[in-house]
Formats: C-alpha cells, structure tokens, sequence
C-alpha cells in the first residue's frame, strides 16, 4: 500500500453564489477529492438594501484535518450581482510536517466578487515544524463587488512547546478590482532566517495576522475612514500582547498583527472586522455560530 506522503492528493472545490428570496444560495457545487460544504446557513436578517440578499454563511469542510507533503487544496468562488458569501471553516487548518523528497503543501484560493459581497473569514491555520507550503489567496473585485477578509498564521505548536524549528512558508495575495491590480505581496521565509527572527520582519513571533478590505469604487473614502477607526481601536490593545497597525492605500485596508499567542492573532482580527464591516458592508457582525464550538 502506497502511503499518503508518497503521492500527492488534491482537493478543488468550487462554488457559486447567487441571490435568492431566502437569501443567497448556493447555485453551483463542484468537488474532486476531500473537500466538502459541510452546511449553508442564512442566521442574519435582511438588510436595508432590498437589492442584497441575506448572506451565506458557508462552512468548508476538509475531512482530513490538515495537509502533507505532496497535498494540495483549491477553492473557487464567486458572488454574483446581490449575493453575499460568508466562507468560514469550522476548526484550524494544520499543515504537517514535509517528509524527505516531497512536494510542497500548496493551498491556493481565489475568490471573485463579480457584483457581490464575499466574506474569507476561516480559522487558523497552524504551520507544524518541518512543513514546506506554499499559500495563496486571489482576489477578483467587479461590477461594484466588495471584499472583506483575513488569514491567521501559528508557527509550530506553541501550546506543546513545538516551536518552528525548521521549514519555509510562502505566503502570496494578490487583489484585482475592474482589472486594476490594488495590491501585491509575497513573503517568503525559512525556519530561523532574517526575515522569520528580524524586527522587518515577522520578529520571531509565534503567530501573524493580516486583514484585508476593500469596495467598489467609490467606496474608497468609506475605507479609508474605517481605517482610521481600527487604527484607533488597535492603539488601545495592550502592546505586551503584540504589534498591531493598519494602512490604507489604493483603496484597500490592511491590518497586520504579529504576536506570541494565537487567541491574539484571532481577536485581533475579529476586532478589524467588526470595526470594517458596518462602515463597508452596513452590516453589524453576525459571528458564524461554529466559531463558539
């Protein structure tokens, strides 16, 4: 029997959200390997905007809880004109340790808001010592679309005192809006290198957080003063817990966290959503229930 490390498995899923007088639903599912939508739900009431549907609030399911050398994850999807995706996951993704002579774990999402809101909200994924991945997330912004999302990053286990001792993580995004590019960056680092351990870099920190939000245009100003908002409430965290900031350039808001504790890293970003999506979206948060499991 072959073992898992020894071949590579792939994972594509691929979804389509439209509006819908229930609220948004999902008109196209495809898959290929282990990934699934384990549930859709609609928990948040109608807006004031009788054009938009009420949001999906949808779960991504990968049975197999993490990823090995050799793996690789692929989700697509789209918000059509009036829909609003929320896509979340219900536990911290896990990237394994790389065996000897193995692929890179590569997870690639690309996300296109042709008209619609989309909402990237998953937990953390927690990079052991030893893996090798390689991470992207794309986005598409058209037709008056809008985009909010966040990815958080553990190194090692630091609750078992596993820190990161060795490995690389490459980190890319990319955001788009009416073929415009708004905003580029890839960070790429090794286990205990200069950009892993210096102050320009991720400082040596055990967890990092980036938030991300972005409207159609003219919407920029709305942005902008979000920013200034979440630059004001990230000053008031106690700065033992770690470094928090937020820009915004182009019309894109970014707020990054580093620390030493994932809770940080994840209210943080909770923190930037609730601050940016009533000023973008006009939505007060509806945390997803699966998040207090």
């Amino acid at each position: 029997m072959t073992n898992r490390h020894e071949s590579d498995w792939a994972a594509k899923l691929e979804l389509g959200f439209i509006p819908g007088k229930g609220g948004t639903r999902l008109q196209r599912l495809a898959f290929e390997g282990p990934l699934r939508v384990q549930r859709i739900f609609h928990p948040e009431p109608a807006g004031q905007d009788a054009r938009l549907s009420q949001p999906a609030h949808c779960y991504l399911l990968h049975p197999p809880g993490g990823l090995v050398g050799g793996d690789s994850l692929r989700i697509n999807a789209e918000a059509t004109p009036g829909a609003h995706a929320l896509l979340t996951t219900p536990s911290a993704g896990k990237i394994y340790r790389t065996a000897p002579g193995a692929s890179p774990q590569r997870q690639a999402i690309a996300l296109a808001a042709n008209g619609g809101d989309i909402e990237w909200l998953p937990r953390e994924t927690i990079v052991f010592s030893g893996a090798r991945t390689e991470l992207s997330l794309e986005i598409e912004i058209s037709g008056g679309g809008r985009f909010l999302g966040w990815d958080v990053l553990t190194f090692g286990r630091p609750a078992g005192k596993l820190p990161f001792r060795a490995g690389m993580v490459l980190q890319a995004f990319r955001l788009e809006r009416d073929g415009k590019l708004l905003f580029a960056e890839r960070l790429e680092f090794h286990a205990g290198d200069a950009l892993a351990k210096g102050v320009f870099g991720l400082a040596d920190s055990v967890t990092a957080m980036s938030f991300w939000a972005v409207g159609a245009k003219g919407d920029d100003s709305a942005v902008r003063e979000a920013a200034g908002r979440l630059r004001d409430r990230l000053a008031g965290l106690p700065p033992s817990d770690g470094r928090t900031g937020a820009t915004c350039r182009n019309g894109v808001l970014s707020a990054r966290c580093l620390g030493n504790e994932t809770g940080f890293a994840w209210e943080t970003a909770r923190l930037a959503w609730e601050t940016v999506r009533p000023a973008l979206l006009g939505r007060k948060t509806c945390p997803p229930r699966i998040w207090n499991l």
